[in-house]
């Protein structure tokens, strides 16, 4: 099964990788408390003290983004919509969903700042 994952803060996007829902429940858990939490996932910091902003990235609105390995990663907002965008993916925050962790956390996607992100790259060892 092909499953698409990307995380910023407490909330999944997407990146490809294969995964089992086995593997997804670890990565979504390592996601939430910023480490690895099985030894078939590798979590790595995205560092964002370079950070790049742009008044219309790519016709997306005002963004501030990253790059990692050579791939632009961030966040855009113009008045008509909010995404999260990796390389040339581009993903609407009108389209994320809650994901029930068991966690006591409540609601959707409100507001992301950017500057208090966590971005991590996580990947499937094998």
């Amino acid at each position: 099964m092909k499953r698409t994952i990307i995380t910023l803060s407490m909330f999944l996007f997407s990146v490809t990788c294969s995964a089992n829902n086995s593997d997804l429940t670890s990565i979504m858990k390592s996601c939430l408390y910023q480490k690895s939490l099985s030894e078939k996932i590798k979590y790595t910091i995205i560092k964002t003290d370079e950070i790049i902003t742009d008044d219309n990235y790519r016709s997306l609105g005002e963004a501030t983004y990253v790059n990692y390995k050579g791939h632009d990663i961030g966040y855009a907002e113009s008045k008509s919509k909010r995404v999260i965008f990796y390389n040339k993916n581009i993903f609407p925050l009108d389209h994320a969903i809650t994901v029930d962790t068991g966690l006591p956390i409540k609601g959707g996607v409100k507001d992301i700042e950017y500057l208090l992100s966590k971005w991590a790259a996580i990947s499937i060892k094998k």
